[in-house]
């Protein structure tokens, strides 16, 4: 019935009127049939069509079947269209509460919490989820404006009572209070039902807790609160981007630095200089393709219009899936940087180029020894580049390679200097003496932190050395020569001595052998006093002959003391001749020294006639000669020689070759006596005596101390 049209419902009534007429003339009992077919048109049309064929149908009887009891027929007309009507009624009830039944579970089924409202903000229905949610019955939800936090009550009354004034959806986020007694946030919305006229019928609200949502958006609010605040604390240029490379966000440090709003950075490729951006761009552009992270350094704008360097490192941040949730940047005023390195490399060039206009060859090692740096004249010199010449032990000579390598390693591990001299194969193969002096550089620690060495071809000095050794050999034996010359008397004086003793005791022997009998006790008398001033004789002639040849260095061991008293019995003669008191204080027990033997005798012997000659013009006092030894240290030995002459002007000069104080001196004993000193690892000086005379000092290593 409710399915058939107006037109099908009111035709089953003229329809059904029609049949009851028809029916009616063939078979009689008109009240019957007309009353079935208001029975019908009501039960199947409905009340309007049940009344139209009431209509119909009386005017039918009144035309057609006059005789009919009209007033029955109209009261069982009334009584069935009653029944019907009551049980339709009872029907649709039914219906409808099977319907509501239905849309409960429905709606009690839904994954949210569904109540009703009337017009006038009644509650009507909540749905099961709602009411156990806020823990209340729906009795209780009456008093629902009770639920909304204090602090939300006035924003949401007012709200509501907007929408249902305006007839405007409700859509508002606010706190209630749920089973547990906790306030938990929503969001409410709600949509208002019309009927046929746009009037409200009824209002239906849908909440969803977003407590969870809220906490989470409030934790992100605070970390990015705190992120912001992180950003503005370093002492940097911040700048975030979407994974896009849309700008997202930008620190005060920046913004300071370009004079710019987070909005004028839009198109921050302007402020990059024309000479970089293309290059900054296109790093850029390639980053966001790939994902990769970027560092670059390019030249900006500052808000001064000064263009400065800055670096730009940026990172991507991703999320546990690995996609690109942002991009942050950093950037560094490294402008100062570039300017000092600028200036560095400057200063590196004029270094570098100070360095290679030096004649000497000068290398630059690391803290380990590995080469870094060779001069222009060093590479040319090995004819090497500074790759080949990292391993430099392949152009040291052979003989040398070994004792250099130690004494390099000792020095690079213990941190001292190193001095060595070393023969280097030049780039034509040949090997040249080389003085190689390596000096470390410390840090403020006292660290090592490099090593510079200096090196010089020293093969000329060495040949120039060589001939000076052999010019000082040939001046040393010429000094010796005329010595002898000078001392010729007092030498016969020392060896005739002896030969005339010879002469006489064997005078004596013959007379004894003579004699009637030979008198033999006293002849071997005399022949042993022959042997022995033979002897004697021979040993004056020993020490003047080693004294004066000109033999090989051999160092020995000696006895200075021994030496000594040795010279001074060879200028014994020549001090008697020129009254001259000889007085010594040898300390006894020293130990002994290496040295050549002939040329510390040549030393003392030198000093002794020195001061010896210094006394000659001397006549108002007596010639007085002191020679002294002592031990100066443990490790040295003093020997001090004074005189009573006429004293020195000049002591730092006398030992300079050719200077002589004397009218026919030629200047070289001193000088020579100087080098033997130092060339047995000791030292000769002078000095000045208090009113007259002079003293001469040379100290001797000991033993131990002596270099081979």
């Amino acid at each position: 019935m409710i399915g058939m049209s107006r037109f099908r419902r009111y035709g089953l009534a003229a329809i059904s009127s029609c049949a009851a007429l028809a029916l009616s003339l063939a078979f009689g009992e008109p009240s019957v049939w007309f009353v079935l077919a208001v029975l019908a048109s009501t039960l199947y049309g409905g009340t309007g069509p049940g009344i139209a064929t009431i209509a119909l149908s009386a005017g039918a009887l009144i035309s057609f079947v006059p005789q009919t009891n009209f007033p029955t027929f109209l009261g069982a007309v009334l009584l069935v269209i009653v029944l019907v009507e009551t049980r339709r009624r009872a029907d649709i009830k039914k219906r409808q509460a099977e319907a509501l039944s239905n849309t409960r579970l429905t709606v009690d089924s839904i994954p949210g919490m569904v109540g009703t409202l009337t017009p006038e903000g009644e509650p009507e229905f909540q749905n099961l989820r709602l009411l156990e949610y806020l823990g209340k019955t729906s009795e209780q939800m009456k008093d629902w404006p009770s639920i909304i936090h204090p602090e939300d009550s006035d924003r949401v009354m007012q709200a509501w009572l907007h929408s249902t004034a305006t007839a405007a959806p409700l859509d508002i986020e606010h706190r209630g209070i749920v089973a547990d007694g906790s306030y938990r946030w929503f969001t409410n919305h709600g949509l208002p039902m019309f009927d046929r006229n746009g009037k409200i019928v009824r209002w239906y609200h849908l909440l969803t807790d977003i407590d969870d949502r809220k906490r989470a958006e409030e934790a992100l609010r605070a970390s990015e609160l705190n992120f912001r605040m992180i950003v503005e604390s370093i002492p940097g240029m911040v700048v975030t981007m979407t994974p896009d490379g849309e700008l997202e966000f930008a620190n005060q440090q920046l913004l300071a630095f370009l004079g710019k709003s987070l909005e004028e950075l839009e198109d921050w490729s302007q402020l990059v200089h024309q000479d970089d951006r293309e290059r900054v761009v296109n790093t850029w552009r390639h980053s966001l393709e790939t994902g990769q992270s970027f560092e670059f350094e390019t030249r900006i704008l500052r808000a001064d219009g000064v263009y400065r360097w800055v670096n730009s490192h940026g990172q991507p941040l991703r999320d546990n899936d690995g996609r690109i949730t942002r991009w942050n940047n950093l950037l560094t005023d490294v402008h100062d940087r570039k300017e000092a390195e600028e200036v560095l490399r400057e200063s590196e060039g004029t270094f570098r180029r100070t360095l290679n206009s030096i004649s000497g060859f000068i290398t630059i090692q690391s803290a380990s020894g590995e080469l870094e740096f060779a001069n222009q004249p060093c590479l040319n010199f090995f004819g090497m580049t500074l790759e080949q010449l990292k391993d430099w032990r392949p152009v040291i000579h052979p003989d040398d390679l070994e004792r250099a390598v130690d004494k390099w390693s000792s020095s690079i591990k213990n941190g001292t200097p190193l001095v060595d001299e070393l023969r280097g194969r030049r780039a034509d193969g040949t090997y040249r003496w080389l003085y190689s002096s390596m000096l470390p550089v410390r840090d403020t620690a006292g660290c090592v932190v490099r090593w510079c060495n200096l090196l010089f071809d020293i093969s000329d000095m060495k040949q120039m050395e060589e001939v000076l050794r052999n010019t000082q050999t040939r001046l040393s034996r010429a000094t010796q020569i005329a010595t002898v010359s000078e001392l010729s008397a007092s030498i016969t004086h020392e060896i005739n001595q002896p030969l005339a003793a010879v002469v006489t005791n064997g005078h004596a022997c013959l007379r004894w052998l003579s004699a009637e009998p030979p008198n033999m006790p006293k002849a071997r008398e005399a022949a042993e006093r022959i042997i022995r001033d033979g002897k004697e004789a021979g040993e004056v002639a020993s020490r003047i002959r080693a004294l004066f040849k000109q033999t090989a260095l051999e160092k020995v061991a000696l006895d200075l003391n021994s030496i000594i008293d040795e010279v001074i019995r060879l200028l014994a003669g020549e001090t008697t001749k020129r009254r001259i008191a000889v007085d010594t204080d040898l300390e006894k027990g020293l130990p002994h020294v290496m040295g050549d033997r002939v040329q510390m005798q040549q030393l003392v012997f030198n000093l002794l006639l020195n001061g010896i000659e210094a006394m000659d013009s001397i006549s108002d006092r007596p010639g007085k000669l002191l020679v002294r030894s002592r031990r100066e240290s443990p490790e040295t030995i003093l020997v001090e020689i004074r005189d009573s002459g006429v004293g020195l002007e000049n002591p730092s000069k006398i030992f300079d070759a050719f200077f002589s104080t004397k009218e026919h001196g030629m200047g070289m004993g001193l000088a020579i006596s100087r080098s033997i000193a130092e060339a047995h690892g000791g030292r000769l000086w002078a000095e000045s005596g208090e009113g007259s005379g002079a003293t001469f000092f040379f100290t001797v290593p000991t033993d131990s101390k002596v270099p081979l």
